[in-house]
């Protein structure tokens, strides 16, 4: 269920398959191309996802330290 699941190379067999084929094979390269998009997409969002939790963050840093609080050093 991983994005590497799918590889079209995985039961890819002899005559179709040979020396340096990775390097013009049109399946390949239309799956590098969509795997790469997920990774863009899962990357997109962890960004996303740290942006909002450094925010929260740095938000109770400046509550404390407004509140002369301690405990966040």
């Amino acid at each position: 269920m991983g994005l590497y699941d799918d590889c079209p190379c995985k039961d890819c067999v002899p005559p179709k398959r040979h020396p340096g084929c990775h390097g013009n094979c049109k399946e390949k390269d239309e799956w590098n191309d969509t795997v790469k998009a997920a990774k863009d997409a899962i990357i997109t969002e962890q960004k996303r996802h740290d942006q909002a939790t450094g925010f929260l963050v740095e938000s109770q840093f400046r509550v404390a330290k407004r509140l002369k609080l301690n405990r966040w050093r």
